[in-house]
């Protein structure tokens, strides 16, 4: 990421915590959400952790969280001293071993080059990984800079608003395959009925998951003969261009 967006962060890492507890039900909901697709004998990897918040909710043998901002890992050393940490970009994951479940929530709209991040997470992946990819819906640009305009969200830098099937070819080209999406939360806010009514029920029907804020993606890696293919067919593209 850009010295821009790392002074961004090093700046709200004081009160983050404080913020995210302000918003505690659509933080909950999205942690919940992540939950569901864990166990308690895997080994999870969170790219872009921060706080470690999401990463704590996740029922898992091993937690592995890496960020790139130091002053929001120290955070979440202090706040989750029974998870592992490290200061680390996503496009140079270092790490040395392999993970069931990688997460990434609400960071590829961050990224200046989602597909070499894309590629790095295959380095901590097995054939049997689970890519986990949880970002915001286009359709709701214009609410949340709304929203942010009114102060009743903090202002984010600028980001690249990406269509379900957007990920999905990114990932296709980073060497994996989309095997199931999602789409959830119509209404981000904790208002007693009418909330559960929204995100429980209504979310669910007919068209009405395509107007949800959260969209999420579920890839595993392509068999090596599928990925060659694959990457044959990105320098295909790139020689024609």
């Amino acid at each position: 990421m850009s010295q821009a967006m790392l002074k961004y962060f090093s700046g709200v890492a004081s009160s983050w915590s404080r913020y995210r507890k302000s918003r505690a039900y659509y933080w909950n909901q999205v942690s919940q959400f992540m939950a569901f697709y864990s166990n308690p004998h895997a080994k999870v990897l969170e790219i872009g952790c921060a706080m470690g918040d999401t990463l704590a909710q996740m029922p898992a043998a091993r937690r592995v969280g890496i960020d790139f901002c130091p002053e929001l890992i120290d955070q979440a050393r202090a706040a989750h001293p029974d998870i592992e940490f490290h200061v680390m970009e996503a496009e140079n994951i270092t790490l040395q071993e392999k993970f069931d479940v990688v997460i990434m929530s609400n960071l590829i709209g961050y990224l200046d080059d989602i597909e070499l991040v894309l590629t790095q997470v295959q380095r901590v992946c097995h054939q049997k990984t689970r890519i986990i990819i949880g970002h915001y819906n286009r359709l709701w640009e214009p609410l949340i800079n709304l929203a942010e305009a009114m102060h009743i969200k903090r202002k984010s830098p600028e980001q690249n608003w990406l269509s379900k099937a957007d990920v999905s070819n990114l990932l296709f080209l980073a060497g994996f395959e989309t095997y199931r999406t999602n789409s959830c939360m119509l209404m981000p806010f904790g208002i007693p009925l009418l909330a559960p009514l929204l995100n429980r029920f209504v979310s669910h029907l007919p068209l009405m998951g395509a107007l949800s804020l959260n969209n999420y993606l579920f890839a595993r890696p392509l068999p090596p003969a599928s990925c060659s293919e694959a990457l044959s067919k990105a320098e295909n593209v790139d020689i024609n261009n």
